[in-house]
């Protein structure tokens, strides 16, 4: 039987995304880098607004300047 590694999963949640005076997500990239830790492909929930496409777009270029790939829940596995 092949034993697959099950890699930990962890839920970071983000009340506000942006703060006045500071760039998408600015405020919380110290502790976006410090939670995530090595991991560098992250998984995205856009449901907080209604075009779910164009938000995912904007959390995914905001994180590619953090090194990060996104993969946004609404559009199912790749």
């Amino acid at each position: 039987m092949l034993q697959r590694e099950n890699p930990a999963r962890n839920l970071l949640l983000i009340s506000s995304s942006n703060v006045y005076g500071h760039g998408y997500l600015d405020h919380a990239e110290p502790e976006i880098r410090d939670f995530l830790g090595s991991v560098r492909q992250v998984a995205f929930i856009p449901f907080a607004l209604h075009d779910c496409d164009a938000y995912s777009t904007k959390a995914g270029k905001r994180l590619d300047r953090m090194g990060l790939q996104l993969e946004s829940g609404h559009s199912g596995p790749s």
